[in-house]
């Protein structure tokens, strides 16, 4: 991938078959040299980001703003069509965890908890054990409400940092 000024001449390549819209997240796996990478253009891709290759396609029925891995054979998805899904790359299989009541701005995958954890502009935290039965009844082990829609999260261990649009000052 490439930007005006993001990498100096010579010290990066573009990725062959890159999305057709803007990036709204990449993530590396933390197992091998995967890349996971998911656009305005409603595509989640996967690619072997040493040999240059695009493992993977997977299409939702809105943008998709956000992405993470489980590990180097499945990974996550937070779109704009409300949908979190998860995908199995290896078979091309995917599946819907849940729904939220508006576009899901972002997830992450707790090791720690073994949950997907995703925000979204319906004001809502929702975490989801994706070892259950397929859908969302079977999924789906808590929703949070927050102040405003949330933006963006932050996990590390049984830490998460949640943004959201609400503006506080403290006086």
């Amino acid at each position: 991938m490439s930007g005006a000024g993001a990498v100096p001449s010579g010290s990066g390549r573009e990725l062959s078959t890159p999305p057709s819209d803007g990036i709204s997240n990449l993530r590396f796996s933390n197992h091998s040299d995967h890349l996971l990478v998911s656009s305005w253009d409603k595509s989640v891709r996967l690619y072997d980001a040493s040999n240059n290759v695009l493992k993977g396609e997977f299409m939702h029925g809105g943008p998709v703003l956000d992405c993470c891995f489980h590990d180097d054979s499945s990974g996550f998805s937070a779109s704009a069509d409300c949908a979190v899904r998860r995908y199995v790359f290896s078979s091309g299989k995917e599946d819907i965890l849940g729904w939220h009541d508006a576009p899901v701005r972002c997830v992450e995958y707790s090791y720690a908890a073994g949950q997907v954890i995703t925000g979204s502009w319906d004001k809502t935290l929702k975490s989801w054990d994706p070892r259950g039965a397929s859908g969302p009844d079977k999924t789906l082990v808590g929703t949070y409400p927050q102040p405003e829609r949330v933006y963006s999260l932050s996990l590390v261990g049984h830490r998460l940092v949640v943004a959201t649009s609400l503006l506080q000052v403290d006086m």
